[in-house]
């Protein structure tokens, strides 16, 4: 599904997965337009949804229009970061995708900030 969006855009997007006990999607949220290094990724927004809903776990997407999937130094930092902030809130951080031209990574698989 994300995929098929992030390939029809020129520029980084960011959405939030939002999931219940059971790692169902109970919604996804898009929250960034542009260029996430431009504009700092706040915890509190990518968590609100999460909270409003009463999810169990997020996964954090974002797409690299360039089609390169590898993550970025930034994208590492920010994902340390949000996995924390998860943990003080209770709310687990499964994994952080990166998109790009039909082809995806998972950080999560990478060992990159767990």
């Amino acid at each position: 599904m994300l995929q098929a969006e992030a390939a029809s855009i020129q520029h980084e997007r960011l959405w939030v997965i939002c999931l219940n006990t059971k790692k169902h999607v109970i919604a996804v949220e898009r929250l960034y337009d542009g260029c996430l290094d431009s504009s700092p990724v706040r915890a509190a927004e990518v968590y609100r949804k999460a909270i409003q809903i009463n999810a169990a776990s997020i996964i954090l997407a974002h797409s690299h229009p360039s089609g390169d999937v590898n993550p970025s130094v930034e994208d590492i930092i920010l994902t340390n970061q949000l996995i924390s902030a998860g943990q003080i809130l209770d709310i687990t951080m499964n994994d952080h995708l990166i998109i790009g031209h039909g082809r995806w990574a998972s950080m999560r698989e990478r060992r990159l900030g767990w």
